[in-house]
């Protein structure tokens, strides 16, 4: 049974210390970044360790994040229209 976990986060699958941008030992067996990685592609891998030594890393593992806003299509009301909002609801769609 692990005591700890070492959780390590790089730039690439090779995990030359270059690239590795998260490097830290957890006891649970989840790890919750309060860092910004900022956009682009992470590869990350987790070894369980306890005193009688380390296991072999998991499988790597990659995510992405992407922190460009969607692009947003406005569907009604079409443009120009002139409403008369004393008659009916305006239903703004997208």
């Amino acid at each position: 049974m692990a005591d700890d976990y070492l959780l390590q986060v790089a730039t690439t699958d090779q995990f030359v210390p270059i690239d590795v941008i998260v490097e830290t030992t957890t006891n649970q067996n989840f790890f919750e970044s309060i860092n910004e990685l900022g956009e682009g592609t992470f590869y990350w891998r987790v070894q369980a360790q306890n005193t009688l030594g380390q296991s072999a890393f998991s499988s790597i593992q990659q995510f992405e994040i992407d922190l460009t806003p969607p692009q947003i299509q406005l569907i009604s009301p079409l443009n120009p229209i002139l409403i008369d909002s004393s008659d009916f609801p305006i239903l703004f769609d997208w």
